[in-house]
């Protein structure tokens, strides 16, 4: 009767690796019997695995040991039984084998056990009458090779980095995670998404192209164009007036400002603004800072776009203050109506809840002291951005 021989042994993956080394191990023609501490193991190998082979695998935690133990098993041609102890003399048993395998594995190294499949025993593939696609994409996704991406793994470093004082160590699926934050716009979340992976065809992407090398470099700096030369360093009006609106609107909360790095922009879900006075913002600070950052930064994209592709035969066309004053206050503006109906009740538990709405944007609010408390109930038009705010707005004005 083997027993579990390893130091995970209480573990569902343990308990497979152990019957995968006893079954490899016993004769093909000797009766087995697996005594194991949980039930885990003999409810997958019976009840659970013509679920597991319908789907093909797909989304099996340690799938691919126990699909090596079930191949092993229809090889063998004597009984073969799963159960849990059923004497005390047993779980003593076990509980000993359990002391002996820790004190093993201290003593030398594990020994390796192969996953080994005969193909002939093995049943490949997914039932059709039971996948979907949201399945089958799934199963796509996961036998997919990611492929190594050297501006990807660049960006990824530059947001650790940027990160690390305020959060310590960060890890890529938290970065991943975060610039779907509920509160950022699903077309900013793909923005964001391309440019952490570097997906725009900007700067030394033109490089290669003959003919069109001219592109590589921004028409107004002369140097080498990148997504954090646009967003944070080019002279281009709508960048430097667009970030003096954000600066005017930030202060109003009364905390201090600091111009946002290439690295805050792209973390936004997880960047926080600076402490004011050594104290930490309070969460719809943090939530006016996130909204405030990915639009500003969206904005500039889409009217960077407007100025070098649609007026790509105008060299010295730029936009015009107003214009780019009338662009940030009606986007701000559609930004707040945003929250304000996602409070509707008919969103259920997914509203958005009223005192969030109104502790976010209340100190932008045009005239809010005319307004009742609960301004979120009040018809749109009456509730906006103020406009004082793009009046000879710049960073530092």
């Amino acid at each position: 009767m083997p027993e579990d021989t390893t130091p995970a042994a209480n573990h569902p993956q343990g308990e497979t690796l152990a019957a995968l080394k006893a079954v490899l191990d016993a004769p093909w023609d000797a009766p087995l019997h697996i005594v194991s501490s949980s039930a885990q193991l003999a409810e997958g190998m019976t009840q659970k695995l013509p679920l597991w082979e319908d789907r093909g695998w797909i989304e099996v935690d340690g799938a691919t040991y126990t699909r090596a133990l079930v191949n092993q098993l229809r090889q063998r041609c004597a009984i073969t039984t799963f159960r849990t102890p059923r004497s005390g003399g047993e779980k003593d048993t076990m509980l000993a084998a359990r002391d002996h395998a820790v004190a093993s594995y201290v003593q030398s190294p594990p020994q390796h056990v192969p996953p080994r499949v005969t193909k002939s025993f093995d049943l490949s593939g997914a039932k059709m009458s039971t996948l979907t696609q949201a399945l089958a994409y799934r199963g796509i996704r996961a036998s997919a090779t990611a492929t190594e991406r050297r501006t990807t793994n660049k960006h990824l470093s530059e947001i650790r980095a940027c990160l690390a004082p305020r959060k310590g160590p960060v890890q890529d699926g938290e970065i991943w995670s975060e610039i779907r934050h509920a509160d950022i716009r699903r077309v900013i979340t793909d923005f964001l998404w391309k440019s952490i992976h570097g997906a725009y065809r900007i700067g030394s992407y033109w490089k290669n192209i003959p003919g069109y090398e001219e592109r590589a470099k921004c028409r107004l700096c002369g140097v080498t164009e990148s997504m954090a030369h646009i967003l944070t360093e080019c002279a281009a009006l709508e960048r430097w007036l667009i970030w003096g609106y954000v600066e005017r609107a930030w202060t109003r909360t009364g905390r201090a400002w600091s111009m946002p790095s290439w690295p805050s922009i792209l973390a936004a879900g997880q960047a926080t603004p600076a402490r004011t006075n050594g104290k930490p913002p309070r969460d719809n600070a943090v939530r006016l800072w996130r909204i405030l950052l990915t639009e500003a930064a969206y904005l500039i994209w889409c009217m960077r776009c407007e100025r070098v592709i649609r007026h790509e035969d105008e060299a010295a066309w730029q936009h015009d203050e107003r214009s780019v004053a009338g662009r940030w206050y009606l986007s701000t503006n559609r930004r707040l109506r945003l929250d304000i109906e996602s409070t509707h009740s008919r969103f259920g538990r997914l509203a958005l809840k009223r005192q969030i709405v109104l502790d976010t944007w209340h100190q932008l609010v045009w005239d809010v002291q005319a307004l009742p408390d609960d301004w979120t109930s009040v018809r749109w038009v009456l509730v906006g951005i103020d406009p004082t705010i793009v009046n000879n707005a710049g960073p530092g004005s």
